[in-house]
């Protein structure tokens, strides 16, 4: 009993093997019809300059030519795009956002950008959502420079002025940049100076000082008061001295006015 339930189990296992390999041929036959025929398929490295590295499948025709998948190359550039597959139509933004340029691949294929531009058959390819185009058009939809590199299988970008996303990452470095700056300098005084450039209240020093047995010594009372104003400082000084020999002499020349009269 127990080695037929073995047999069993073994021929039920292997008839879900060949379940699984047959249903996962067809999706295999189904995924190379995607490529035309006589075309062949490569993985490159697009890379643009401050954007980190991104990996693209490209195919090439039997003429030679590099056809490069738009969407999966402008969405990491930040390249603003409408696809219109019904109509056959991919508009671009162009640099700076002036005006739009268009790709057109159902009728008269035609690249549009200042004036209308025809293209050959192999120069742009569309499967379902996916359009390929050519390399040297690819450079030219997006006034850019578009490199590719066999040897080691990658495509280098570059447009002047960069691309939005260059852009954008521009700016937020330079404001992290502004950020740190300027707490470096809120929390380090600037030139040896003790207080920030600002106007505001300041402090008040007092002194007082005076003899430990009566003799001649004056007594005195310093009064010293600042404030900043505009950067600098404003400083107000005041002393009053007092001297008990002064008052002595003081009143023996009264007395001997009066003895006098």
């Amino acid at each position: 009993m127990t080695g037929a339930s073995g047999r069993v189990g073994a021929a039920v296992r292997t008839l879900l093997l060949l379940v699984t390999v047959g249903s996962a041929c067809p999706l295999r036959v189904g995924a190379q019809n995607h490529v035309p025929a006589g075309y062949e398929e490569g993985l490159f490295d697009v890379t643009a300059p401050g954007l980190p590295q991104l990996s693209a499948t490209v195919l090439v025709t039997p003429r030679g030519k590099f056809l490069l998948p738009v969407r999966s190359i402008l969405d990491p550039l930040g390249v603003p795009y409408r696809l219109a597959g019904d109509s056959g139509v991919l508009r671009v933004t162009r640099p700076g956002g002036i005006g739009i340029a268009s790709l057109t691949w159902i009728g008269a294929r035609r690249l549009e950008i200042s004036s209308a531009a025809p293209l050959d058959s192999d120069d742009v390819y569309v499967d379902e959502a996916n359009v390929y185009l050519a390399a040297n058009r690819f450079a030219e939809l997006l006034e850019a420079t578009v490199d590719v590199d066999v040897g080691t299988l990658s495509i280098a970008i570059r447009r002047e002025g960069g691309f939005p996303a260059q852009i954008k990452l521009d700016a937020r470095e330079r404001r992290r940049t502004e950020v740190m700056l300027a707490r470096q300098l809120e929390s380090e005084p600037a030139g040896g100076v003790p207080f920030r450039a600002r106007t505001g209240a300041g402090v008040m020093e007092w002194a007082m000082g005076g003899p430990l047995r009566q003799s001649s010594a004056p007594s005195s009372l310093d009064l010293r008061g600042g404030m900043g104003l505009y950067g600098g400082m404003l400083q107000l000084h005041g002393t009053l001295r007092r001297s008990r020999h002064l008052d002595r002499a003081s009143e023996a020349e009264q007395t001997l006015d009066q003895g006098n009269r």
